[in-house]
This record gives C-alpha cells, structure tokens and sequence, in this order.
C-alpha cells in the first residue's frame, strides 16, 4: 500500500491522521495470532490499544478465533479484562481542558452501498473482488470479521473514511493470499492478484475520490479470468471438473 498516495498522503498532510505504528501493531498482532502466541499477542494489544483504539477490535478477532477453537482460558479472559481496565483507567485519569469533540458531533450517518463499495475499491483496487470470491476458503480470515466491522464502526466517524476502511488489510491479505498451494502454476495463479494491482496502481493510480467510472473493465474481466483459473486448480470442483473432461480425451487416445 505504500504505493497507493490517497491512503499514504495521511502519514504526510496531517499529524493528527497518522498509522503507520498502528499498521505495524495490527500486522505483528496478527502474525502472533496465527502462530496462537496468547503471551505475546497480549503483551503486543496492552502497548498498541494506547496508541490507537482500532486495536481492540483486532482483541475481538483473537478473542472469536479462541471462542470457536475453544482455547478461551480464564487466564485469556483476565487478560481481556486487564487489557480493557488498563486502558478505560487511563482515559478517566487523563485530562481533557478542551472536550470539543463527541460521538453524536462526529457521527456522519451511515453510507449507502454505492458509497462503500466506492471507498472498498478505491483502497483495495481489484484486490476486494478476490477478498470477496477467497475468503470463504480461508478459515482464519474469517476470523477477522470484528476488526473488518470496526473498520466500517469507525468509518461512520471519519470524514476520510480510505483510512478507517485500510484497517482491513490483513482479511484483504490473508483471504486473498491465505491458500496453501503447492506447484509452480498454481502459486503463480494465486498470487497474480498482488499483480495485478500493483500494475494497475503503477498504470493509472486513481484519485483520492474515486468513482466507478474510474473502475476498469479489465480489472473486472482479469478477476473473473484469474479466479476462475485459480479455482480450477485448487479446488476440489475444479480437480472433480478437470477429471472430467480428461476422461473422454483418454478413453479415445486408449483407444
């Protein structure tokens, strides 16, 4: 994403709008979270939820990944709460002189369908369309609704709503990328998604405000191809599929 200026230009335009440290807690929150370092992961979440509150929405994934592996201990739990009184206790005993700002003066009301999926695709590119078509298959991806939801929480009260809706990068990531694949052909298959957006970020690099006019038919034709491709490889349909039309072929060249 380092190339992408409309998300970027936050770390350089506004100091009151700048991730880059909460990136880096949410991507080694996450890496722990698939190597299950319940220590580590803590540890990380009690420093990362002062410098930016989104993380307790990565808290929520880890939280729903232990619930349905049943790996929720009462140590995990106290640990939860240690994580949530550390940090409530701070904003009570921190002093605030000019409280000018409210959620109900800062709620934007909530978008329409075309409005998210325009910020979906002006972040991600073609990337949401392979999120969208992957992730079912990508267990621990899915693990990360809550952060992806309080992404979406948190856009409601952002004018910029491309760096609330960035923090979903590691569902983006993982469902896209997240299969396991053996071979060349199917390796090359499955991360040709990463390609294809950096060709085209690289191309035509679109505007902070995007519209669908802006969104290209071969961005849409190449995830159709790619996928369909991808999904012929890997998955079983597709082996049961390619079975399939083998057969005759070698029944006659037997013959």
């Amino acid at each position: 994403f380092t190339l992408v200026f409309r998300l970027t230009r936050y770390h350089l335009t506004n100091y009151m709008l700048t991730d880059p440290l909460a990136f880096l807690f949410i991507a080694a929150g996450c890496w722990l979270m698939l190597r299950r370092e319940d220590r580590w992961f803590f540890l990380l979440a009690f420093v990362a939820v002062f410098n930016k509150e989104t993380h307790f929405f990565l808290l929520a994934s880890y939280a729903a990944m232990q619930l349905h592996e049943r790996r929720l201990t009462r140590s995990s739990l106290a640990s939860y709460a240690a994580i949530v009184a550390a940090y409530l206790a701070f904003r009570v005993a921190l002093p605030i002189p000019n409280n000018a700002y409210s959620l109900r003066s800062l709620y934007l009301g909530l978008p329409g369908p075309r409005t998210v999926l325009h910020i979906a695709l002006g972040v991600f590119g073609v990337l949401a369309l392979f999120t969208a078509s992957r992730v079912w298959r990508v267990r621990v991806a899915l693990y990360l609704a809550p952060l992806v939801v309080g992404a979406f929480v948190t856009a409601l009260f952002a004018v910029d709503a491309e760096r609330a809706y960035v923090y979903a990068f590691p569902l983006v990531f993982l469902g896209v990328f997240g299969m396991r694949v053996t071979g060349a052909l199917p390796r090359l298959v499955a991360v040709s998604p990463g390609l294809v957006f950096v060709a085209f970020e690289l191309a035509h690099p679109r505007l902070p405000r995007i519209s669908l006019r802006d969104w290209h038919l071969l961005e849409l034709v190449l995830w159709i191809v790619l996928d369909g491709a991808f999904m012929l490889i890997v998955s079983a349909p597709g082996a049961r599929l390619r079975r399939s039309i083998r057969a005759p072929v070698e029944a006659r060249s037997g013959r």
